[in-house]
């Protein structure tokens, strides 16, 4: 993702900001619905300052723990639902994705 946005990904800003360019790109080029694959839904939804943490800790190949991945997860279903919408973009959702 890095390479394609042209630049570096250290924090949730920065993957936020990678990820609505690409969404912009699609979008440009006549996308418009997505198709996102979860295992489950999460329990919870992290702030924003928890999912950099878990981020930032998983980029470093540190472990974390369940819960704070479900909260990360939660976190960036959000996200991603409220950049679809502003797109106009359908999100669709496969669940039980290994």
């Amino acid at each position: 993702l890095s390479s394609v946005v042209g630049f570096e990904i250290q924090s949730i800003d920065d993957l936020e900001k990678a990820i609505c360019q690409r969404l912009d790109f699609f979008k440009a080029n006549g996308c418009i619905f997505t198709d996102v694959g979860i295992e489950f839904f999460p329990d919870h939804i992290g702030t924003k300052e928890e999912a950099d943490k878990v981020f930032k800790a998983a980029l470093k190949g540190e472990p974390v723990c369940n819960e704070a991945y479900y909260g990360f997860l939660g976190y960036l279903d959000v996200f991603l639902g409220c950049e679809y919408k502003k797109r106009g973009l359908t999100m669709q959702m496969h669940l039980a994705v290994k």
